[in-house]
């Protein structure tokens, strides 16, 4: 009987320790994607779906992360000439600034076009364009509007 037990024992343990996940491996850095990258290899083990217009789509703001802001949603669309990564943020109004301040240190000071309702913030390299929007209410922040990476 003892053995019994043992080798039970010993096998739930063995199967338990081969079926961990490490879930920090699947964590992906979405600042990292570029033109040239291939999704299938680099959301390996990340469920997507494709949308109605055959975009990509990925949710799961565990493995999402940009500048290390967890990220909802991305959908990745391949439009006229361009491929285009849009991204919708877990926390909106608190990564706001995070996001903002990230882009402002990778890439610079951004073009800003302020009116009543909306800011944009607006990035462009030779390799990419990048579109940060919220609405705004008085002055202050009431919603994210977009997060858009346009590739060239």
């Amino acid at each position: 009987m003892k053995i019994k037990l043992a080798c039970t024992l010993f096998l739930f343990t063995s199967l338990y320790s081969f079926s961990q996940i490490d879930y920090k491996a699947l964590i992906k850095n979405l600042e990292n994607v570029t033109a040239e990258t291939d999704l299938n290899t680099f959301f390996k083990g990340i469920p997507n779906d494709e949308t109605y217009s055959g975009d990509l789509m990925f949710e799961d703001e565990r493995f999402l992360m940009f500048y290390n802001v967890p990220i909802d949603k991305v959908i990745f669309s391949h439009g006229w000439s361009r491929f285009t990564m849009k991204l919708e943020p877990f926390d909106e109004k608190e990564d706001f600034e995070t996001i903002k301040s990230n882009l402002i240190n990778s890439y610079g000071e951004p073009e800003i076009d302020d009116n009543d309702t909306s800011i944009y913030y607006e990035w462009e390299t030779a390799s990419l364009q990048v579109q940060l929007g919220i609405r705004k209410e008085e002055g202050e922040f009431k919603a994210f509007e977009n997060l858009e990476i346009q590739f060239k």
